[in-house]
């Protein structure tokens, strides 16, 4: 696996500034190894963080079951578990799901030796024939994975798998794994993140501190949460579930034991003022991911605008303020340019990065994106403009 840069965004803008004095935004990885601080800087919305694999382009034939209605035509071939007439409790949920859920060890290269982490993160199995899904900053930094899967019939052995690591995407912090054995693997089927409500009670199933199948129970605080200005990391569940480094990459069942989210950060206080506030990708959005992970060993194309761009706010206008425009691209041709203001987006209001990132999620490489600017002349008038240019791939830029 190559290095590649961490995985939340070196230039990324934080919603929680207001609370940045108190605490910092850090993923769950084991202590000494997870626990990133995202820097308050502005947007790029020019050029995508790395996505990266291990060289090995995937195998569309086989992998995770996917609900026949989100139309994933690249996992064939396994069943799903049906879903059970009534919802488990904590420990029936535990007993059902905790063998899915597997430890990841890296194999590291320290100044010419190579060395063998203890359990830094988790995963979860979402196929019988070994697919599983993780955090790319759980495995970033690694020559080599190791999973460690508990012995069915007898759980104080630790059986240990070396990974195929299919693909990973630093932007969305999300990985697929693969390991092999002529016996199937017990898996989780995939829920779906969708139809979550507020309220609703989640169990998270991890290696937290090396405490291995640890189980946390609570609630879903939040749900969409744009805890970062990187416009492609997914929007988050939060919960109340207690999450601690090496829960990372773990899942988060609903109640019917179905994968609805993997466990990736954590929001905590130095002066532990805050409690409780985990957040974990969403299932359905995580998995548009992993097809292209699983089928291309990356993410082939992300929509960009090809600008950069910082909030803007002078007490008349608000919006996002261009900073630079790619030369050459749809958005220069367009005649937009630095200085620019934009107050909206496809008709919606731009407040803030989220609103850019909210539109650009429902967008492919290609389309077209409408834009209204305010752009000053130089005796300092305003004007409005609408401008309409097509959407470049992050790799294009």
């Amino acid at each position: 696996m190559n290095n590649h840069t961490n995985y939340i965004w070196k230039q990324v803008s934080i919603k929680f500034a207001a609370l940045f004095c108190v605490g910092t935004l850090t993923v769950g990885g084991l202590a000494g190894f997870g626990g990133s601080r995202i820097a308050i800087e502005m947007l790029n919305l020019i050029s995508g963080t790395s996505s990266g694999s291990s060289g090995y382009t995937g195998n569309g034939d086989n992998g995770p079951y996917i609900p026949d209605d989100l139309n994933r035509a690249i996992w064939q071939g396994v069943p799903s578990e049906k879903r059970p007439s009534e919802a488990f409790d904590a420990a029936t949920l535990f007993e059902n799901r905790g063998l899915t859920v597997v430890g990841v060890k890296l194999i590291r290269d320290v100044y010419g030796t190579t060395e063998t982490t203890d359990i830094i993160g988790s995963g979860v199995l979402v196929s019988e024939d070994g697919f599983i899904l993780t955090n790319a900053h759980v495995i970033e930094g690694g020559t080599e994975a190791i999973v460690v899967v508990d012995d069915y019939d007898n759980p104080a052995i630790k059986n240990e798998y070396k990974a195929e690591i299919f693909g990973y995407d630093t932007a969305t912090d999300l990985a697929l794994l693969k390991i092999e054995r002529p016996e199937p693997f017990r898996f989780s089927p995939i829920g779906k993140s969708g139809d979550l409500r507020v309220g609703q009670s989640v169990v998270i199933i991890g290696n937290p501190m090396g405490l291995e199948k640890s189980i946390t129970q609570g609630i879903v605080s939040g749900l969409k949460r744009e805890i970062g200005d990187n416009p492609f990391m997914l929007p988050s569940i939060q919960t109340d579930a207690a999450v601690n480094p090496g829960n990372s990459g773990g899942p988060m069942f609903n109640m019917y034991g179905e994968v609805v989210g993997i466990v990736n950060i954590k929001y905590v206080s130095a002066g532990g003022m805050l409690d409780n506030l985990g957040f974990a990708i969403p299932i359905d959005e995580a998995m548009t991911v992993i097809d292209d992970l699983a089928k291309h060993g990356k993410v082939m194309s992300r929509p960009m605008l090809g600008i950069t761009a910082q909030p803007y706010n002078d007490g008349e206008y608000s919006g996002l303020e261009v900073l630079s425009v790619t030369p050459g691209t749809p958005a220069a041709k367009s005649g937009l340019s630095r200085n620019d203001i934009i107050t909206h987006i496809e008709g919606e209001i731009v407040n803030g990065v989220p609103d850019i990132q909210a539109v650009l999620r429902g967008k492919n490489v290609g389309d077209e994106i409408t834009l209204t600017i305010i752009r000053y002349n130089n005796a300092g008038v305003p004007s409005e403009k609408t401008l309409r240019f097509e959407l470049i791939s992050a790799s294009d830029s």
